[in-house]
């Protein structure tokens, strides 16, 4: 009885389970090219954006891998690239890099703080007492003391007031 229901659907729609299923991809693909194309002809979108929106059009008209990177000036591995997050997660995936791109620290504020203080370098409110003598103690430039400070939550500096700090009980 079930399966006669489902049969009548596709017979009343004209369309067996699968053609039903090649239409609404063919609806998705039309949107998602339609995505594509605006963000290469769009004048304020980034040109990183519009490179790998070059790179699924081409895929998707069926273009090579290797003729799509020679065509755009990329490597083979650039397109693969694209090609597999765009197959993951669609068309958003062509607007953000992956996490962890970048120079990562190489001191926490704790370690840092851990440190200064051995060397007797830091005042009653845990700010160093010279951001150039303490960048010189630890070995790293006085705008990484002032980073590791600032993302601990501490405001060094002059007239600067300590950031609220969440309690330790939370």
């Amino acid at each position: 009885m079930q399966e006669a229901k489902e049969t009548n659907k596709a017979g009343v729609l004209g369309l067996t389970s699968r053609a039903r299923a090649r239409k609404a991809e063919t609806v998705d693909a039309v949107a998602v090219r339609g995505v594509l194309q605006r963000w290469v002809r769009a004048p304020t979108i980034s040109q990183r954006v519009a490179l790998r929106s070059r790179i699924i059009l081409l895929l998707l008209e069926g273009v090579p891998t290797r003729q799509v990177a020679s065509r755009l000036g990329v490597s083979r591995n650039t397109v693969g690239l694209w090609m597999k997050r765009f197959a993951k997660t669609g068309v958003n995936a062509l607007l953000r890099d992956a996490p962890g791109r970048g120079r990562h620290a190489r001191m926490t504020a704790a370690t840092m703080r851990d440190r200064l203080r051995e060397a007797n370098l830091l005042r009653p409110d845990d700010l160093p007492v010279s951001m150039r003598r303490a960048a010189a103690i630890l070995g790293v430039s006085p705008t990484s003391v002032w980073r590791a400070l600032h993302e601990a939550s501490i405001s060094p500096g002059r007239g600067h007031r300590p950031r609220s700090r969440i309690p330790a009980d939370s």
